[in-house]
């Protein structure tokens, strides 16, 4: 098991990670790893925001906050560290098919996935800031629409966990250990 969002953590190394995890886990073992996704970027960044109470700011400029670095859903959307525009670390944020593909790539066989951390917790917060001013709640409910979250829509929130097995496939590494 890998919990803890390592592979978003790991940003760049990410594949190497993974081929490190492969290394470990004999053919035809199980591996179970959670994964964030660019829902839980942009919601974090929201949450965040409400939380320090300049919400109105972020909403006015999402640019400058990164916001289009989360809201492109490439297969992996890469967070640069850039504390002033409240990135606190550098992150890689995968979908579903770009986990699935990482998990490929390194020699294992997705079976399961499952969506985890449902979005919402500072919703009401949100929404009553945004709706101080038009442009800020057409930046939220566009941010909201970019990253799926529209009703009838399964929102993957935080993120998912997949579920894999070890094929012996991928990239033959070697332990740096």
């Amino acid at each position: 098991m890998v919990y803890g969002n390592i592979l978003g953590f790991s940003a760049d190394g990410g594949p190497q990670l993974l081929s490190e995890v492969a290394r470990v886990v004999a053919r035809g073992g199980v591996l179970i790893l959670d994964v964030s996704s660019p829902v839980a970027a942009v919601t974090e960044f929201l949450t965040a925001g409400a939380r320090r109470r300049f919400l109105l700011r972020i909403l006015r400029d999402p640019e400058y906050y990164l916001f289009g670095v989360h809201t492109k859903l490439s297969d992996r959307a890469h967070q640069p560290y850039a504390p002033e525009r409240l990135a606190f670390w550098e992150f890689d944020f995968y979908t579903v098919d770009g986990a699935e593909s990482a998990l490929a790539t390194a020699g294992f066989r997705p079976i399961d996935r499952m969506a985890v951390g449902a979005v919402g917790a500072f919703r009401d917060r949100l929404t009553t800031i945004a709706r101080r001013e038009r442009t800020t709640w057409k930046n939220l409910l566009e941010l909201e629409e970019v990253i799926g979250r529209r009703p009838g829509v399964l929102e993957t929130g935080h993120g998912f966990v997949m579920a894999a097995v070890r094929s012996g496939r991928g990239r033959p590494t070697r332990s740096r250990a």
